[in-house]
């Protein structure tokens, strides 16, 4: 699941904790915002949509 390399245009700084993951399913994240860069800004994973497709939802700003 875990990825090498990023497949965002813009990947974050070298260094930080992050980790990029291929697409396995869908979850829910709850962020407080939607950045003008498109980044979401404090998210936090809350669970895994096994009822949902990636095609079924998408993203509410």
């Amino acid at each position: 699941m875990r990825r090498e390399t990023s497949p965002l245009d813009d990947p974050p700084p070298a260094g930080r904790a992050d980790r990029v993951v291929g697409r396995t399913g869908t979850c829910c994240v709850e962020y407080r915002e939607f950045r003008g860069d498109g980044r979401l800004r404090h998210s936090v994973f809350r669970r895994v949509r096994a009822d949902k497709t990636r095609d079924e939802i998408g993203v509410l700003t």
